[in-house]
């Protein structure tokens, strides 16, 4: 079932968020990432859209029994409270439908059996086609008669060859010389253009990354300028386009799509309350 494990990345100990909170906690990183799993796992369980109401960070202490750590993923920014208009309380976990949501968890285990599948292929022995046996001289034959049956086949092949017609000029014709097939260029071609409203540093800066990406898996970007094609009708806005792009590179997509990301999840507001922020991830 989707809900019985989560993913944790294999880099997590190094996260500068991790580092932070051992040291607010005073306890060691692989401390912290326990206690980390701990508490994602109950969210799994509990949540559906990385929101629960009802629930505060006293009584999420409670239940997993681990009051600083609470206390310190709020401090890091992996844990929100809040109040709805209502006046209810709630918590949430960002970047919930990146991870822990059944549609990310389904998607990362596609990503990882592809990758699985790809290691198995290189691995596997390549096929050899088997030996071809020696011919066995029969030692009954004398040397005059080895010339005389050499001397029938010599005969017969002169005959076979004279029969044989001539190809017609333009096909198959050995003297004509076979057209050049173009060769692909070794090196990435073009720059990245995108439109205007989506050419900023912060878009640079990932598409940067998620060449790097694909240089990284081998599947090398021929011409830049064909990764921008087409974004100023698809993507939303900026923060649309940053998050298809990074959820692209943590599965290793070769394109960018933007259904990748819900745009209401990220669609920028004026003066977003607590609650309208909680519920964008």
């Amino acid at each position: 079932m989707a809900g019985d494990w989560i993913p944790m990345r294999l880099d997590l100990c190094e996260d500068p968020a991790v580092l932070q909170m051992a040291d607010i906690l005073g306890e060691s990183d692989e401390y912290v990432v326990g206690c980390l799993h701990r508490v994602w796992s109950w969210a799994s369980r509990n949540c559906h859209d990385g929101t629960v109401t009802g629930v505060t960070k006293m009584s999420l202490s409670r239940v997993v029994r681990l009051p600083k750590v609470v206390d310190a993923m709020c401090s890091v920014g992996w844990l929100i409270e809040g109040k709805t208009p209502d006046g209810v309380s709630f918590i949430a976990f960002p970047k919930w439908e990146n991870w822990l949501s059944k549609s990310a968890k389904s998607r990362l285990q596609n990503a990882m059996n592809q990758r699985i599948s790809r290691e198995y292929k290189k691995v596997q022995p390549v096929k050899q086609d088997p030996e071809q046996p020696e011919p066995v001289t029969n030692p009954s034959l004398s040397d005059s008669d080895e010339t005389v049956t050499t001397g029938e086949k010599s005969t017969e092949q002169e005959s076979k060859d004279k029969n044989t017609p001539l190809p017609p000029k333009g096909e198959d014709d050995p003297s004509k010389e076979k057209p050049k097939t173009k060769r692909r260029p070794s090196e990435t071609t073009g720059e990245f253009q995108p439109p205007k409203r989506f050419d900023t540093p912060e878009v640079r800066q990932a598409l940067a990354d998620f060449e790097s990406m694909r240089l990284r898996t081998g599947k090398r970007i021929k011409d830049r300028s064909n990764v921008c094609r087409g974004w100023g009708t698809r993507f939303v806005d900026v923060k649309h386009l940053l998050a298809c792009i990074d959820v692209a590179i943590s599965n290793e997509y070769q394109g960018i799509n933007p259904d990748y990301v819900d745009p209401s999840k990220v669609l920028e507001a004026k003066k977003p309350s607590l609650w309208e922020t909680a519920k964008k991830y």
